[in-house]
Formats: structure tokens, sequence, C-alpha cells
């Protein structure tokens, strides 16, 4: 992956405009990476509370868990649980000093899926971990494996005119699946 070691580099806000207008064209989704549309550059953009982009970004700290469900760009219309960090500092090349997003003063009844400042910091290290080449798409986790194994037999069962059907193959899938190297902090 390459880093935009300039911060004086005026692509990143191109990209950051492109991000965005795909994110806006889109309309489903509250962030996206660069890499994501092809670019190979650290440059990542949410869009929840207020339009942010983010160049070269990291977590500098990080404590707390909180579970929630995501969805992705990459895998439309498919909702994984995750963990993810309750509080964490980000830094970016185009911040001065470090941004706070922090979720743990909320009851655990206001964590939900609706609530914005949860959505904001979820999306946020979504795209960071896509950045990292990370995705939600977990080995070992079920719901991910079943619904690749899902898409991927249904889509050769369509072209068979096959029905789907479980057993031997989908062990032999899920084995498959097991190793391919993707995951999503924090573990």
């Amino acid at each position: 992956m390459k880093t935009l070691f300039n911060s004086r580099d005026y692509s990143h806000k191109e990209i950051a405009n492109k991000l965005f207008r795909v994110l806006t064209d889109r309309n489903d989704g509250y962030g996206l990476a660069a890499n994501q549309i092809g670019i190979q550059k650290q440059v990542c953009v949410v869009n929840v509370k207020k339009p942010y982009y983010f160049i070269n970004p990291r977590i500098v700290e990080a404590e707390g868990e909180l579970y929630y469900y995501e969805s992705c760009l990459s895998f439309p219309n498919q909702h994984v649980r995750t963990k993810r960090y309750a509080t964490i500092v980000v830094e970016a090349d185009n911040y001065d000093g470090q941004l706070y997003f922090d979720v743990d003063y909320l009851s655990k009844d206001d964590r939900g899926m609706n609530n914005i400042d949860v959505i904001e910091m979820v999306a946020l290290q979504h795209e960071i971990s896509h950045l990292e080449g990370k995705t939600v798409a977990i080995p070992g986790h079920a719901t991910m494996q079943d619904f690749l194994f899902r898409k991927l037999h249904l889509s050769a069962s369509k072209r068979e005119g096959r029905s789907l059907k479980t057993g031997t193959l989908l062990y032999t899938s899920r084995a498959i699946l097991s190793r391919i190297s993707v995951s999503c902090p924090p573990t």
C-alpha cells in the first residue's frame, strides 16, 4: 500500500473529492477508503455527522469494546457482527493534533445501530482497517464464511441449474475459506 508521505501533496484533496463523489453516488455507505476504488494511497473519507477526510490515518490509542453489526460496500447487503474499540484516538497528516472518538460515555442502550456517534466511530475504524488491507470478512467467523460459501456455491449452482446443498462441500469450502488471510481488529 502506498502512503502519502508528504501531506503537502495536493493529490490527496483530489482523491478525497473522488471518494466523496463515489460515496454520494452510491448513497448506501458512511465511509470509503481509496484502495476500495483502486487508488493505492492512504486516504479515506467518513461522512456521518459531517464529512471528514483523513491522510495517513492511524489509531494511536484505543480501549474498550463495542460490538456492532457492520456492513461494507465490498459485501453489499450483508451484515457482520464485529468487535471494535469503544474509544479511539486518531492522528492523520491533514489534522493538527489528535482526534478523539469515544462512546464509553454512552449507556449500553444508547450504543445502538442508529446512534450517530457510534456509527461515525465504527465507520472510521472500518475505513482505517481497509487502508491496512483488512475487511470485515473474518476467517473463522461463520456468518461471513457462510455468506461467501453460499454466494460462491449459489453462483455455481445457478450456472449448473442445481439447488444449494450442504454437507461435505460446505465443510470443504469452510476449510478453504479459513485460509483466506483477511481480518478485522481488534481480535
